[in-house]
């Protein structure tokens, strides 16, 4: 988890951030799983690589962080293993779009 982490919000170039990426999945098994393709395919909405110097209309990141990180604590717990963080992250993505 702390390696995705850095993953996405470190500022690396696109192609660091991608072989980065795809060390990341390689290590942990999980190339094929669907929300991870789809995560990756929004890179651009969340990478700080992809979002490097875009305008956030007054929002500061840290604001941004600290409310997205109070609603995944409601699904994600410290112990669970790499399935299970993405098992829980997707019903809270899916909690937050409703």
């Amino acid at each position: 988890v702390v390696e995705f982490s850095r993953c996405m919000l470190q500022d690396y170039e696109v192609g660091e951030f991608k072989r980065k990426w795809m060390e990341l999945v390689t290590m942990f098994d999980v190339e094929h799983h669907p929300w991870v393709l789809e995560l990756y395919e929004k890179r651009r909405m969340w990478c700080t690589t992809y979002i490097r110097g875009s305008y956030f209309s007054g929002f500061r990141i840290t604001s941004r962080c600290e409310a997205l990180h109070s609603q995944i604590s409601k699904f994600v717990y410290s112990r669970c293993n790499v399935i299970e963080l993405l098992q829980h992250f997707s019903c809270c993505l899916s909690f937050i779009r409703n």
